[in-house]
């Protein structure tokens, strides 16, 4: 009922595509008050030297003129659409956008990151060329931090180039890495799999990813196409802790569904660490020192470098045994 009621409320918006042949890449960007940054973001999506896609842009209830800017290139280019919604969350909207989605790949791309003009042609490049025995179902790019500003930051390169990697990474670490930004992804094994889950959110990508790696092969190019924005309002910024702590339920349930045992919810995942006082101990002591050195990061990629340094300082107070083991393996490395 509410879909039908989203998609009558926006018909005027939609791209009326009977009779016309689906596209390569659906892109899929999922909005909320992201005005300062969509303009820019749509700007890369359109400034794609490869031209087969359309673009499913779904307003989640924003209250500023995020609306405003996405209907402003609706207008200018058939290839996009908006949807609105009532704030209902990140994986609810995108998995929305992909019900309307009629492009063979999914392409994301958050509401405040950019794409290098050839990031979609280098992916689709290396779909033509797989030939693999077996089937590569997601795909990503390395990349760039950019700051607040647009400022080019440090790179970014998650590894996983071959197939080899891909095998390591599932088998060793049971996360599959990669900037949400930078992904593609076919349409029908994101349904095998069923679509995002709100439960890992603000981890919904990584889970994702991950459950994608155990029906196919997912790589990432080493090409730095995907520009991924740090802000101070930004998931990563806000929710760091939350985010890890997902990803640690996420790498423990690989391990149970290798030994044929049921993915543990979150109350179950969190019961299972406070059964063990002294791995709870060390993974919050973990966490909280990795919240404190993305803090640091992100104020000092913003110009804020005393700020920066007293939380790195801090960083390390948080956690002095692990901050002298990293400091030991960098001086051997």
């Amino acid at each position: 009922m509410r879909r039908s009621r989203i998609v009558a409320s926006n018909r005027e918006n939609a791209f009326m595509t009977e009779g016309a042949p689906a596209p390569r890449f659906t892109v899929v960007v999922a909005v909320h008050n992201a005005e300062p940054y969509l303009d820019e973001t749509l700007r890369s999506i359109r400034a794609q030297t490869w031209t087969d896609f359309e673009v499913v842009i779904v307003d989640d209830g924003s209250t500023d003129g995020s609306a405003d800017t996405a209907e402003h290139f609706t207008r200018a280019d058939p290839r996009f659409r908006l949807l609105r919604t009532p704030n209902r969350g990140i994986s609810p909207t995108r998995n929305l956008a992909i019900e309307h989605a009629r492009g063979e790949w999914i392409a994301i791309c958050d509401a405040d990151d950019t794409w290098h003009p050839q990031k979609l042609g280098r992916q689709a490049d290396f779909i033509d060329a797989w030939r693999g025995e077996r089937p590569l179902v997601a795909l990503g790019t390395a990349g760039h931090h950019v700051n607040a500003r647009g400022r080019l930051l440090p790179p970014i390169d998650l590894g996983v180039h071959t197939p080899e990697a891909y095998d390591r990474q599932l088998r060793d670490h049971g996360v599959m890495p990669m900037i949400n930004s930078s992904a593609v992804f076919l349409r029908r094994a994101f349904h095998d799999v069923g679509g995002y889950r709100a439960e890992y959110t603000p981890t919904e990508d990584t889970d994702l990813w991950t459950r994608l790696a155990r029906v196919g092969v997912t790589l990432n190019l080493p090409d730095r196409l995907t520009f991924y924005r740090l802000h101070p309002g930004s998931v990563s910024s806000r929710k760091f802790v939350r985010m890890m702590t997902h990803v640690e339920r996420i790498r423990e349930n690989t391990r149970r569904l290798a030994r044929g045992e049921p993915e543990l919810s979150e109350a179950d995942f969190d019961a299972l660490l406070r059964a063990d006082p002294a791995r709870h101990r060390e993974v919050v002591r973990r966490l909280r020192q990795d919240a404190l050195i993305q803090r640091a990061r992100n104020a000092w990629y913003h110009g804020q470098r005393a700020h920066g340094l007293a939380l790195r300082l801090a960083a390390a107070a948080a956690h002095p045994a692990r901050t002298l083991a990293q400091l030991r393996a960098r001086l051997r490395g």
